[in-house]
């Protein structure tokens, strides 16, 4: 074949493959388009240009539904927030509805399809005016219903599942988040449980109470009191969450995190809308309040204790998020909790009370390390035998090595990783004698660890040989204690320098050695060791010298 035969069928292959994708594949696609906009009842409406909605649900109650500034409202029979997904999902229902045939009828004969009077009728308002849908009876085949559009005089019908977003109960198409709230935008939070007396559930009560008989017997007394239950968070400059009340102290970031998006996710399970005498008597009963601010709601605040009327309380409704507000969670109500925010009622299921923690050791910071586990480069640890072990990360072959001894490198980077982020699961006490931490195997405590990161420069600055305890663990460096293990209440543990004593989770002793005997078991190779000088840890302090004494001198 001549190579101008191979060009002109070349050429004629690509118009082919040109015309075939333009015309049958996006072609195609515009045609059928065009074709389902052909069956739209509304061609010239858009989903996001219709505001109102008049419906009657599925229970019976007649209902409309207003879009201002981008959000729903319900209106009516009730005032408040609309389910904002549901209501888009029947604006999109409505301007998208397009008929799957047509009966050709006269206007007498609508009843036999079930569209006089007793036709479900939906009105709504787009930028091209009214519309009204009438939605009759279901088709005798097909799984179709009958439907008549504005006052066209022709019967259509529609494919049933078309109109699955007309079909709710009024609830269903309510707001069910309790408090709007941008969480990232708060700069105060107040957990406040000191309204509660005898009211508090049993299991809660009995809970304080024994919290409380443990703390009156620990030997250095209660860190909080208890019976204040008024618990105030707020970030500092920087960002972090602080506790200001009833003591000052780091906050636990996780922990407040969790409440704040346990607080913007809050979903009611059901609205109450009448105060009954019960509903009464639930809101009597208060459980705790909780309270927030924002920098940008200074104004809103201003307005709104003057939210008297209904018109003023849906005003503060629509304010922006981050603003100013509360919820109160109260007693039962048939089996649900009652909570109210910004004037407005709703059951919450009783389990939900436990999300929001009442006790400030929740809120404390426990975490006893905070280090990047790869930057970790040293770990030295002092047993109270006098036997100090170094492990240092071997930068070149990514493993860890030990002055004097062979280990498995696996198993200490899996030691590396845990007291990196090193984290206690309660507070025992704010500060203890030295009898009583030698009462927790704190004094003297069963091993001290130092962690370093960087690369292993000397912890101590030049000239600190006489500095204390925290000057001792330096910069880049972390020091830790721990004590005995107690199967019930935990690991005991301290941050050197530090007066507060943490308990670790119990399953920690499987990890952290307290002595030699646990410490060999665990991370060295059963095999001879090798010569310090030949060790790839070599330059590490032998055991016995250098900067692990220095753990025994504190």
């Amino acid at each position: 074949m001549s190579p101008r035969t191979t060009a002109i069928l070349a050429l004629v292959t690509l118009v082919l493959g040109a015309f075939v994708y333009l015309y049958e594949i996006e072609g195609g696609a515009d045609r059928e388009s065009a074709r389902e906009g052909e069956k739209r009842f509304y061609p010239d409406v858009q989903a996001e240009a219709i505001d109102s909605v008049e419906l009657r649900t599925s229970d019976g109650a007649d209902a409309r539904f207003e879009r201002t500034s981008g959000t729903w409202r319900i209106v009516a029979p009730v005032v408040g927030r609309a389910d904002p997904m549901a209501l888009d999902a029947i604006a999109s229902a409505l301007a998208q509805l397009a008929r799957a045939g047509r009966v050709r009828s006269s206007p007498g004969d609508v009843a036999q399809f079930g569209l006089d009077d007793d036709a479900r009728v939906v009105r709504f308002r787009a930028q091209d005016g009214d519309h009204v849908l009438r939605v009759g009876r279901a088709t005798p085949v097909g799984g179709n219903v009958y439907v008549r559009a504005d006052e066209d005089p022709e019967v259509a019908y529609v494919e049933t599942y078309r109109l699955n977003a007309l079909r709710h109960d009024l609830d269903a198409l309510r707001d069910r988040r309790i408090v709007r709230l941008e969480g990232e935008a708060l700069v105060e939070l107040v957990i406040d449980a000191s309204a509660v007396g005898g009211a508090r559930d049993d299991a809660t009560g009995s809970a304080e109470r024994g919290a409380a008989a443990r703390r009156a017997s620990s030997p250095a007394g209660p860190t909080v009191g208890e019976a204040r239950r008024r618990i105030v968070l707020a970030r500092d400059a920087a960002g972090p969450w602080q506790i200001r009340e009833p003591i000052r102290a780091q906050a636990d970031q996780q922990a407040v995190r969790e409440v704040v998006a346990n607080l913007e996710y809050l979903q009611a399970t059901g609205f109450v809308d009448a105060r009954t005498s019960e509903v009464e008597a639930a809101l009597r009963e208060p459980m705790l309040e909780i309270r927030w601010r924002a920098p940008a709601d200074e104004a809103a605040d201003e307005t709104a204790g003057d939210a008297t009327t209904e018109a003023a309380a849906d005003a503060m409704d629509d304010r922006a998020p981050g603003a100013t507000g509360s919820i109160r969670i109260a007693g039962l109500v048939d089996g649900s909790r009652l909570v109210e925010s910004e004037g407005r009622l709703y059951t919450l299921a009783p389990e939900r009370l436990e999300d929001f923690p009442r006790s400030v050791d929740a809120y404390r910071d426990k975490q006893l390390v905070d280090l990047d586990p790869d930057a970790l480069a040293r770990i030295e640890l002092a047993f109270a035998d006098g036997t100090e072990v170094v492990l240092a990360r071997d930068r070149e072959e990514g493993g860890w090595t030990a002055s004097g001894r062979v280990v498995e490198s696996d198993a200490v980077a899996a030691l590396a990783d845990a007291l990196a982020t090193l984290r206690a699961e309660s507070i025992v006490a704010d500060a203890m004698g030295e009898a009583e931490r030698a009462g927790l195997g704190l004094a003297p405590p069963a091993v001290r660890i130092r962690l370093q990161t960087g690369d292993g420069a000397p912890v101590l600055a030049e000239g600190d040989e006489d500095a204390g305890d925290e000057a001792r663990v330096g910069q880049g460096a972390t020091g830790i204690e721990l004590g005995r293990l107690d199967p019930d209440r935990g690991l005991f543990a301290r941050r050197s320098g530090e007066p507060v004593v943490y308990a670790l989770a119990a399953s920690l002793a499987e990890i952290l050695p307290l002595d030699l005997a646990r410490f060999a078991a665990r991370y060295e190779r059963l095999e001879t060791p090798v010569d310090a000088s030949d060790s790839p840890g070599a330059g590490n302090a032998p055991a016995g010298s250098g900067d692990g004494a220095d753990l025994l001198e504190q």
